[in-house]
């Protein structure tokens, strides 16, 4: 259902034009609680922290959470504490908000807050409630600065940075303009202009003006899930291997799987999908190479075949970081 959505969303073909309606009461409604939100109808909570919000307008991956990962490093490196909030989506804890730590269980949390959890050693916490996130990550954790993961239209947190990813290896990222369901957008495009720094994924994205920037994401070195031992990359090119990948777009995963190198069987599972062990009964001796976000629910399950995991890593183009850090700087 993933792929055939995507396909429409990329045209204003007859699936467009049925689903109208419908889309127009989500651009409507999703416009006009911006707008209460700017004109001080609908009170935003702030923080007692500076808040960076990562997001986008379209529904899937554009690259958000390498992004927070990169961020978070920044901010670290620079001396600062951060934390990071996240949705927790899908997550069937029955009290939020959750603390999050790399050995979370990511069906009751979230599988992309245990994967920021694991990849940055920040404090984490998910829940829908984000501003009651935010709070307890400063008075239990001492976080100075926020990372709000996907949280571009959660608007009851007030932001003091607005940042918007895209996906440009799919033109400008926003797929045919129209509101869902008829197109990708969460709501109206025009809502870019809240954003204070863009950043353009993939593709042939050139920066064009003040706070347009892009970033690559390159694969890392493959390791083992359970032990983390690094891959012979020359030993694993030798055999087809089983790629799994339950994340947006999983034509992105194999195409840098196929980039290292490795002759790869395709399973794409929908996006957050939950695993079980039927996923992983193949019927040939051949191992498994999955993405990182994937490897966090993969780990619970029990295979004879071994699992590889293929990171990926945010590279930023050169203005993006001291941006980022005299605007947070300013604040």
């Amino acid at each position: 259902m993933q792929a055939f959505l995507r396909a429409q969303w990329n045209k204003n073909g007859l699936w467009a034009w049925i689903c109208l309606p419908l889309s127009l009461l989500v651009c409507s409604y999703a416009g006009l609680k911006r707008k209460a939100y700017l004109w001080g109808l609908i009170k935003a909570t702030r923080a007692s922290a500076p808040v960076i919000v990562i997001g986008n307008l379209s529904v899937g991956g554009a690259g958000k959470t390498p992004l927070v990962a990169h961020i978070a490093q920044l901010l670290i490196n620079q001396g600062y504490r951060p934390g990071i909030i996240s949705r927790g989506y899908k997550g069937s804890a029955s009290q939020w908000p959750q603390k999050v730590s790399a050995s979370s269980n990511p069906l009751e949390v979230g599988d992309e807050p245990v994967m920021l959890a694991a990849q940055t050693g920040c404090p984490v916490m998910a829940g829908p409630n984000r501003p009651d996130s935010a709070q307890r990550l400063i008075d239990q954790r001492g976080c100075d600065v926020l990372l709000s993961d996907d949280g571009f239209q959660h608007l009851k947190l007030a932001r003091d940075i607005d940042i918007l990813v895209f996906d440009s290896a799919y033109g400008d990222g926003l797929g045919n303009h129209w509101c869902l369901p008829s197109g990708p957008l969460r709501e109206p495009a025009c809502a870019r202009k809240a954003a204070d720094m863009q950043v353009f994924q993939g593709g042939s994205a050139k920066p064009v003006g003040p706070g347009i920037y892009t970033m690559t994401l390159l694969p890392g070195k493959i390791y083992a899930l359970g032990d983390k031992r690094i891959a012979n990359i020359e030993l694993l090119q030798q055999h087809p291997l089983h790629a799994v990948a339950g994340i947006a777009r999983p034509a992105r995963f194999f195409d840098s799987a196929r980039g290292a190198g490795l002759t790869i069987i395709e399973h794409p599972f929908d996006d957050h999908h939950a695993y079980s062990p039927v996923d992983l009964e193949f019927s040939d001796e051949h191992h498994v190479i999955t993405t990182e976000k994937d490897a966090i629910k993969l780990a619970g399950l029990h295979t004879p075949k071994t699992i590889w995991v293929l990171p990926v890593q945010a590279i930023m183009n050169s203005r993006f970081d001291a941006d980022l850090l005299d605007k947070l700087r300013s604040l």
